[in-house]
């Protein structure tokens, strides 16, 4: 989300969000992605995580790593993140047109009805079950969260760092 905001890409991915999910405007693929994320080499995150099948579909040869922990863990790190930001957003309430209040509002409600700690469950099988779906067995790997830089770097092809692999979670810090 950092990069959304320092680039100032909030319209493209709400465009995007309407598209698949209002119906309004073309369904994102290929050239509409290149256009704000074309020089990147990786995505991240939400709202990519969002869009996994149209990703997929425009990027066909791209590595995909999908990451898991215990569904437990992750609602924590969901709750001290994203949740929280949310709830305190509603006390220092920003302007309607502000591009970020907006993307916020509109990703919170597709994923979770805007009722992230009762969906919270559904909304994490659905989009690992989904990743698995349409992603092709190779290459994908399935990181769990904690597994260290070994599977991560032999999957990549890269060398594995002399820095020892955070197993702490950011948010905590």
């Amino acid at each position: 989300m950092r990069e959304v905001y320092k680039e100032k890409r909030q319209a493209q991915w709400i465009a995007a969000l309407e598209a698949k999910f209002d119906g309004i405007g073309q369904p994102f693929g290929r050239e509409e992605f290149d256009s704000f994320i074309g020089h990147y080499a990786a995505v991240a995150d939400i709202p990519a995580a969002i869009f996994p099948a149209e990703l997929i579909a425009a990027y066909p040869t791209a590595k995909i790593i999908l990451t898991t922990r215990s569904e437990d863990s992750w609602y924590d790190s969901m709750m001290r993140t994203l949740w929280n930001g949310h709830q305190a957003a509603k006390t220092t309430p920003k302007p309607d047109g502000d591009p970020m209040k907006v993307l916020r509002e509109k990703y919170r409600q597709v994923l979770w009805a805007d009722d992230f700690p009762t969906e919270r469950r559904t909304t994490y099988r659905a989009h690992i079950k989904l990743v698995r779906r349409v992603a092709p067995k190779e290459p994908l790997l399935e990181f769990v969260v904690g597994e260290g830089w070994g599977p991560l770097c032999g999957f990549l092809g890269t060398d594995v760092p002399e820095v020892e692999y955070s197993n702490s979670d950011a948010a905590r810090s």
